[in-house]
């Protein structure tokens, strides 16, 4: 990232582009009765010295290491459960992203507990204290036909976002015609 006033910005890009991954795996689930159901965790951490290696294999091909603390966090946020869209971050990115987020996830504060320290972080204390964050699911909301009708236009324009994006990517040489 080139600057760190633009985490917000970026962080925003991350939730929803996690967002609308999680909710393209659940559409593509709809109709289909597995015995057990795919599902993708989401863990979204923050370095800001991070360590960008170049690495040079046989055949000219190259590829990139990612390393630092921050990195490791991800992957072990990525184990916790939440719920939907299942994505556990940092409070300095919920923070830096909360006036940007129009319809992304909501986010609460975590309680480490010293079980849940042990089983998820390996009894480490770096990256627990007190910043962590899951998405949560919203109950269901009490709103008033004033409300309703202020939310119900960019809720539609939304979902005609993702619908279109979705026929973009997957359905562009699909003819439906009966």
């Amino acid at each position: 990232m080139p600057l760190h006033r633009m985490l917000g910005e970026k962080a925003a890009t991350v939730f929803d582009a996690a967002n609308q991954l999680s909710f393209i795996v659940n559409v593509t689930q709809l109709g289909l009765k597995p015995k057990r159901k795919f599902k993708i965790r989401h863990g979204v951490s923050y370095e800001q010295d991070a360590l960008l290696i170049k690495i040079s294999h046989e055949g000219g091909v190259e590829s990139l290491d990612l390393i630092r603390r921050a990195v490791v966090l991800a992957f072990r946020l990525s184990g916790i459960p939440a719920k939907s869209p299942s994505i556990v971050t940092q409070k300095e990115l919920v923070a830096a992203s909360a006036d940007l987020l129009e319809y992304g996830p909501t986010f609460s504060r975590w309680q480490v507990s010293a079980t849940d320290k042990l089983k998820f972080f390996k009894g480490e204390r770096w990256g627990t204290e007190g910043i962590i964050y899951l998405s949560i699911s919203h109950g269901k909301l009490r709103a008033s036909r004033q409300s309703c009708g202020k939310r119900k236009r960019p809720l539609i324009q939304w979902r005609v976002r993702v619908l279109s994006w979705i026929e973009a990517r997957y359905f562009q040489n699909v003819s439906l015609k009966t």
